[in-house]
């Protein structure tokens, strides 16, 4: 489980980073670190599943 919200935190800040250095935009390690941090912390919260109703985590 582990190993797969680290892939999905890489491939995430590794579209973010593309997309940032299309516009022309410098990225610093500092702001990678950053927005690694907050797709972690937004991919914690998808794991609550819904069944019949009911909200639980796994």
């Amino acid at each position: 489980m582990k190993n797969g919200v680290h892939e999905k935190v890489g491939k995430a800040k590794y579209f973010w980073f593309i997309n940032k250095r299309e516009k022309g935009l410098f990225i610093s390690g500092s702001m990678l670190k950053e927005k690694a941090l907050q797709y972690y912390e937004d991919l914690k919260d998808t794991k609550k599943c819904t069944s019949r109703g009911k909200i639980y985590s796994e």
